[in-house]
């Protein structure tokens, strides 16, 4: 499972989608609608990663928003190992 929070630092209401990968897996989160300034949203989505080899892999999630004053803080990431 990939879990995320997100937090909106803006000052209106956001809808946002999220897009990922684990290695050359790809996946997209439900999207977060009229997320409130400064409240956060938390969730997780099941990723299959049948064909991924053992090892470590970067888990990387991008959120997006319509006019986005801050690109900076929307990608996050961690490393994790795969154990076959």
């Amino acid at each position: 499972r990939v879990y995320i929070t997100v937090e909106n630092q803006g000052e209106f209401y956001e809808n946002v989608t999220y897009a990922g990968n684990v290695g050359s897996i790809s996946f997209n989160h439900t999207k977060t609608t009229n997320l409130a300034p400064s409240n956060t949203s938390k969730k997780y989505k099941t990723v299959e990663i049948t064909g991924l080899e053992e090892g470590f892999y970067d888990v990387m999630v991008e959120s997006t928003i319509d006019n986005d004053d801050d690109l900076s803080d929307n990608l996050a990431s961690r490393n994790v190992f795969v154990d076959c």
